[in-house]
C-alpha cells in the first residue's frame, strides 16, 4: 500500500497587532503632565521691602487731589516716641510710618505748604529705623526758595513744645541759618532732652561760628 500523504495544513496566520495611533500632546498639557512626574519645588516669594511697601503708597497717593492729600496726612496719627513699644509690630509701621513717609514724598513732588506743619506736628521723636532724619528733604522740597517762610513754620512749630515737633523743626531751623532762630535755639540748649540740647548747639554754631 502506497502511504497515504501527509496533509499539510496551514499555518494560521498571526494576528497583527493594531496600530495605536499616538496623539501628540499640546504643549500646556504636555508642561502639566511633565509637572505632575516630577515634583517641583517652590520657592517662597521674599516680602516687599520697606522701600518697595512706601514707593507702592506713594503710587496710590498720586491719584489724589491735593486737598486730599492734605486730608489724609491729617488723618494720620502724631508719630509715637522712638522708645515706644509700637515700634516693634510691623502693623504699626504699615498702617502709620510708612504712610507718613509716602505722604511726605508725595507733598515733596506737589510742593504742598499745608503738609509742611503737618509733618512736623506728626514727627517722631527720635530715629526709629532711621526714618525721620531724611525729613528735612521733603521739608526743604517744597519750600525752595522760600527759606524765610520755612523757617518761620519751623519756629512756630518749636513753640508748640511737643518733643518730636520741637526736635525735627530744630533739626530744620539749624539748616536755614535764620537770625531769628538765635532766641530760639538759646532756650533750646536749656532743654531736658539731650538731642534737642545737640540741635540748639549746632544750630548756634552756624549763627555764630566765631563764639565756640
Amino acid at each position: 500500500m502506497k502511504p497515504r500523504k501527509r496533509l499539510e495544513t496551514k499555518k494560521p496566520l498571526a494576528r497583527k497587532t493594531p496600530l495605536v495611533r499616538k496623539t501628540r500632546l499640546s504643549p500646556s498639557k504636555a508642561a502639566t503632565k511633565a509637572k505632575a512626574k516630577k515634583k517641583i519645588a517652590v520657592v517662597p516669594e521674599a516680602p516687599p521691602t520697606p522701600a518697595q511697601i512706601i514707593a507702592g503708597l506713594a503710587e496710590r497717593y498720586r491719584t489724589s487731589s491735593d486737598p486730599q492729600l492734605v486730608a489724609a496726612l491729617g488723618a494720620l496719627p502724631a508719630l509715637r516716641d522712638e522708645d515706644d513699644p509700637v515700634w516693634d509690630d510691623e502693623v504699626y509701621w504699615s498702617g502709620v510710618a510708612y504712610p507718613f513717609l509716602a505722604l511726605a514724598d508725595v507733598a515733596a513732588e506737589r510742593r504742598l505748604w499745608p503738609a509742611v506743619r503737618l509733618l512736623l506736628d506728626r514727627a517722631c521723636f527720635g530715629d526709629p529705623g532711621e526714618i525721620m532724619r531724611g525729613l528735612r528733604h521733603s521739608l526743604e522740597a517744597i519750600a525752595n526758595p522760600d527759606w524765610a517762610e520755612l523757617a518761620e513754620i519751623c519756629i512756630a512749630a518749636i513753640a508748640t513744645g511737643r518733643p518730636g515737633t520741637v526736635l525735627w523743626a530744630a533739626d530744620e531751623l539749624a539748616i536755614l541759618d535764620d537770625p531769628r532762630a538765635f532766641p530760639v535755639f538759646e532756650k533750646l540748649r536749656h532743654s531736658e532732652h539731650e538731642r534737642i540740647r545737640e540741635v540748639a548747639e549746632r544750630g548756634l554754631e552756624r549763627l555764630m561760628p566765631d563764639a565756640n
